[in-house]
């Protein structure tokens, strides 16, 4: 069968290899060096990737042309009728400037009206359920002990930096409040300056009240509650009464974070009622001025660009608006394009592949020596039963779409507000009955793939099913060095240390036993000193880069299986150089420094050199293929090797 995809292929000519640079000196440089000198890096982007950025930008621009296509006709469904609606809204700079105008009054006449903090609180309380800001979020959690149930998390967005080391940049810190005190001099308060210092004050406090990104990784996995009675006791002035009252009774609550929401309650009921009501304003409308006020924008994003990694030109309006469709109504969006893109699809070639890597991994445990015997049994379970959602949902009911909802064509910010609303309505009502895995958790158009360790569930989407991961025409070695890497990467986290919290049915049972888990945590010591050497947080990347080191060494044994035997001839020397070109290939990237040193700070995977030159040196048949000396940049000693399966 030839498929057709309707985005553009890449060959392995378009990734020419080096003739000045060896394998053995950086195997990165080697594969993509060519390649990135001849791309220029769009002022708008901060990274390209040539395979997810690349695939998504095809996607992109696809989906531009349809939303100005749809703009233009009559909408043939109420499904395009509302995308049309919301992103012809979304179009117009006067709308904007009307409706950011607008709420901006709106709010302060209603902080005007209150006059006690029990109003306060109670203006909070109605604000979640209306679609509008509080300063709290929830969403459904899977209950750790029966993953077919939900459990209610709720959080406090209100960090607005990225994450809590920002605010100990004095330099920063002094420009953002600047940036602040503009903010309360432009929407009319003449006390400006000391509501900026007040909201930088909490900021700051909140800041160092907040988990770390690398204790962050540890909450999300450690089972956490509180009794309903308790919660509203101890917390009155967040103003969940009302929220609360639309949950069953048997809904468990997460408390993941009791010193963020004990000091959240502290500010709420000790700070003076007009700071609270300052904090308010600016979490509610700081970024929420733009077309009203297009040179305060561009300081703001001045500000990013200078201290927060953003590209040197903001992106056009008709890509922040296709953007935010695609946060809002982003499945039926895709739903509409899928058919054109994707007109056919590999799944009989695509199964294949999973099942090569999967064979390769249970090999692999069968094999495991270190292991003890029941965790043994129920790691090869998990691999065994994991569930697969491959390529596109089967029906409409998968695609999980938005609930209906009426938009109009010249209100962007009660668009806004109403789809707010219907997502809250539809996440409040997850709770009535029991979750369904057979519903996909990301777009089948996401130039993605993951794992979910309370569904056991791998999923693998169209959009990331093309080349360079995956081509239908292509040899098998170069599909597993390219999406056989990132089948391996993402089923390995079921038995990672991660997922050993989680069993073969998705319930939290540690099936690692502690000799097990610290012989796990010895294994992977070399993997978080190899990469706090070239720069990292070692523990905020661990999880991934333990993810990288498996699913290549799970594809390589599926591509080579007797690779360790013994000698390799020369055909099986040319496939196992070739697994490893195609896999450098999937990270070759265009990257600004400044884009890369905020992305550190914050981001649990490494950087695509990294993800490149670190992996394949622990790779023993790295160095035979392409014979590397010992003393050779991209050699580890045997010793220093990372091996963990």
């Amino acid at each position: 069968m030839i498929i057709v995809f309707l985005l553009s292929l890449v060959s392995a000519e378009d990734f020419p290899l080096s003739k000045n640079i060896s394998p053995c000196q950086d195997f990165y440089e080697y594969v993509c060096a060519e390649k990135s000198k001849s791309f220029k890096l769009r002022e708008d982007r901060g990274i390209h990737l040539f395979s997810f950025s690349g695939l998504s930008e095809a996607l992109l621009e696809k989906k531009k042309a349809y939303l100005a296509e749809l703009s233009e006709r009559s909408p043939l469904n109420p499904r395009e009728a509302s995308i049309q609606n919301l992103y012809m809204a979304c179009m117009s700079p006067a709308d904007g400037a009307r409706d950011e105008s607008a709420k901006i009054d709106s709010l302060k006449k209603q902080m005007s009206a209150i006059s006690d903090r029990d109003q306060f609180t109670h203006f909070l309380s109605k604000q979640i359920l209306k679609g509008e800001t509080s300063f709290i979020d929830f969403h459904a959690e899977p209950h750790f002990q029966n993953p077919r149930i939900w459990d209610f998390y709720f959080g406090l967005p209100l960090l607005a930096l990225p994450e809590k080391s920002y605010y100990e940049n004095e330099k920063l810190v002094k420009e953002y409040e600047d940036l602040v005190f503009k903010f309360f001099l432009l929407i009319g308060f003449k006390d400006a300056h000391s509501r900026a210092e007040r909201v930088i004050d909490f900021q700051k406090k909140f800041a160092q009240a907040s988990p770390s990104q690398v204790e962050w990784r540890q909450i999300w996995v450690t089972p956490s509650k509180i009794d309903r009675k308790t919660l509203l006791n101890r917390f009155p002035h967040l103003g969940l009464n009302a929220l609360l009252a639309g949950l069953p009774n048997s809904t468990m609550i997460r408390f993941p974070t009791p010193r963020l929401y004990e000091f959240l309650e502290k500010s709420l009921s000790e700070l003076p009622l007009d700071d609270l009501k300052s904090i308010y304003l600016f979490h509610s409308l700081y970024g929420s001025i733009d077309d009203s006020n297009p040179s305060f924008q561009q300081e703001r994003y001045n500000f990013s660009k200078k201290y927060l990694g953003a590209a040197p030109v903001r992106p056009e309006r008709n890509e922040r608006c296709n953007n935010y469709i695609m946060g809002t109504l982003g499945r039926e969006l895709d739903f509409e394009l899928s058919k054109q893109i994707f007109p056919d699809f590999p799944s009989a070639q695509v199964k294949k592949l999973v099942r090569s890597v999967r064979l390769s991994i249970l090999n692999s445990l069968e094999k495991n020596s270190w292991l003890s015997p029941s965790a043994k049994a129920e790691a090869i379970k998990k691999i065994k039963t994991a569930q697969l959602q491959l390529g596109l949902p089967e029906s409409d009911y998968q695609w999980d779409f938005q609930m209906k909802t009426k938009l109009s064509k010249d209100s962007p910010f009660e668009n806004d507000r109403k789809i707010v609303e219907a997502m809250r309505k539809k996440e409040i009502r997850k709770f009535q009955k029991m979750r369904d895995l057979k519903i996909w958790d990301m777009s089948p158009m996401a130039v993605n793939a993951s794992y979910d360790p309370q569904g056991n569930k791998f999923v693998l989407p169209a959009g990331i099913l093309q080349p360079p991961f995956f081509n239908a025409r292509a040899q098998e070695v170069s599909n597993l060095g390219g999406i056989g890497s990132i089948i391996g990467h993402e089923l390995g986290h079921a038995i990672d240390d991660q997922g050993s919290r989680f069993d073969s049915a998705g319930l939290m049972r540690s099936w690692m036993n502690t000799k097990d888990l610290s012989l796990f945590a010895e294994k992977s010591e070399p993997l978080l000193k190899q990469f706090e050497t070239a720069g990292y947080i070692g523990k905020l990347t661990l999880g991934e880069n333990i993810g990288d080191l498996v699913g290549v060494s799970f594809a390589l044994k599926a591509a080579l299986p007797n690779s360790s035997s013994g000698g390799l001839g020369k055909a099986d020397t040319k496939r196992a150089q070739d697994f490893f070109i195609q896999y450098a290939r999937i990270w070759c990237a265009v990257v600004r420094p400044e884009f890369s040193e905020a992305n550190k700070k914050v981001n649990v995977h490494a950087q695509p050199k990294s993800r490149v030159n670190e992996q394949v040196k622990n790779q023993a048949l790295f160095q035979k293929v392409f014979e590397c000396k010992d003393q050779d940049p991209m050699v580890l000693p045997a010793s220093g090797r990372a091996q963990i399966w």
